[in-house]
């Protein structure tokens, strides 16, 4: 269970097998779920721990991966155009 710690109410999946990509081209995947507390409205990504390789992240990606940056600590939502 995955706990709002601002609302303290559960926070409800609403997103199945999205994934997190990690790298400067988004090539490492970490598979998971997106949850969201329907108090406040945060979300977030609960993923596994072990992250898998994507040769080509710009074909595979999906409306729901969120890119992050290792290096600068960027985070955005890919948009599909």
């Amino acid at each position: 269970m995955l706990v709002c710690a601002k609302c303290k109410k559960e926070m409800q999946c609403i997103k199945t097998g999205m994934n997190v990509r990690f790298n400067e081209n988004g090539s490492h995947v970490y598979r998971g779920d997106l949850f969201e507390c329907k108090s406040c409205g945060t979300t977030i990504a609960h993923t596994i721990k072990t992250s898998t390789f994507d040769e080509d992240p710009e074909r595979h990606a999906e409306p729901y991966d969120i890119w992050m940056d290792r290096h600068t600590k960027k985070v955005g939502k890919l948009s599909m155009q």
